[in-house]
């Protein structure tokens, strides 16, 4: 089966990832505040607070843009040069 193109296409994938997110959220609920059900809760399961720290100012502000600036490259490098067509997978 052949999925279309365009519109309907983009439709159909962010109804499939709200419901998906919607079934996650509410997996989450009902667990909360368990990490593990009935045996450690969210602030038993936490970091210590200095590394949440260096996970925070090293990861979440140095590493995490320079890999969005990774990505931005990759696509404006690799822009146009693969189209789809009959030999295509699908």
């Amino acid at each position: 089966m052949r999925a279309s193109s365009g519109a309907p296409t983009k439709r159909r994938f962010a109804i499939v990832a709200i419901i998906f997110a919607a079934a996650f959220g509410t997996l989450a609920l009902t667990f909360w505040p368990y990490m593990i059900p009935f045996s450690f809760t969210i602030e038993d399961a936490a970091a210590p607070h200095s590394s949440l720290a260096f996970m925070f100012w090293g990861a979440g502000l140095f590493v995490f843009p320079l890999m969005l600036l990774y990505t931005a490259t990759n696509y404006s490098v690799f822009r146009g040069r693969i189209r789809p067509d009959a030999d295509h997978y699908h």
